[in-house]
């Protein structure tokens, strides 16, 4: 599977089987292990994997997570600001992707973690921040509720381009995509497929001649980890690596500037 198609099969699952083969344990620990640990901010970001079957409690998300017991935790020795969320994010969908190409679930988590059960198991410190936590296994069919809680939230809806897409830097005039324009559509519907906490897709792209600008149109630590997913999004559809990606803005207010598809 490439990643392109990774991006669109991709969703979030909230229920797993508790069976993980060795098989597929060891392909989880080498999906780990390849991941960056960083993109724009100073502090390292380092992913470890826990399991419930050890003693530790899976999280209160959505209220529903039911059955895994194989868990990714996200966390930082650094400090933390908003380019470590987007690192955080950034690092948290490629890995999501990567789940997926191997037929594996998962569900990134931030805001919603009930207690610290997931830092200790991780090793971590009280010097350490707990950023994301997410299942990761083999999913089974939805209960009723998740079903109900998917509707609710609308987790499937996405923005069309033309309410997140703008022809100008003050994000005024809709852009309006030309002839040629059909690959840079497609990568920015892969962007647009990001997840967002509660569906909130809180990115903004501005297009340029040669380049995008990947904007977030809040402020809270969720957002900018959204983005982050968002610009993982955007990377593998185009198939760039993020050394390709700068940044503009401001530390408040940072801005992901992307190349355009060749």
């Amino acid at each position: 599977m490439t990643y392109p198609e990774a991006v669109f099969l991709r969703h979030s699952s909230r229920t797993y089987d508790p069976v993980l083969s060795d098989e597929d344990s060891q392909v989880i620990d080498r999906l780990v292990d390849r991941l960056p640990k960083r993109h724009f901010g100073s502090s390292m970001v380092g992913v470890s994997r826990i399991d419930c079957a050890k003693g530790v409690q899976p999280p209160g998300t959505y209220g529903f997570i039911g059955g895994s017991r194989h868990y990714l935790v996200v966390h930082t020795a650094g400090a933390v600001n908003r380019l470590t969320y987007i690192d955080c994010g950034m690092i948290a969908e490629l890995m999501a992707l990567d789940a997926t190409r191997v037929g594996l679930g998962s569900c990134l988590m931030t805001g919603s973690l009930r207690d610290t059960s997931f830092a200790r198991a991780a090793g971590l410190s009280g010097a350490d921040s707990l950023l994301l936590v997410s299942p990761v296994g083999h999913t089974r069919s939805p209960r009723l509720a998740e079903v109900l809680i998917g509707k609710m939230s609308r987790s499937g809806s996405r923005m069309p381009l033309n309410r997140f897409v703008f022809a100008d830097s003050a994000m005024t005039i809709p852009w309006q995509p030309g002839s040629g324009d059909a690959g840079l559509c497609h990568a920015i519907e892969g962007l647009g497929k990001a997840p967002s906490a509660l569906n909130r897709q809180p990115w903004r792209v501005v297009v340029a001649d040669d380049h995008i600008e990947i904007h977030n149109s809040e402020s809270d630590s969720n957002s900018w980890i959204s983005m982050g997913c968002a610009v993982t999004n955007y990377c593998a559809m185009v198939g760039i690596c993020s050394d390709l990606l700068t940044l503009a803005g401001s530390p408040e207010h940072p801005v992901i500037i992307a190349p355009r598809p060749a």
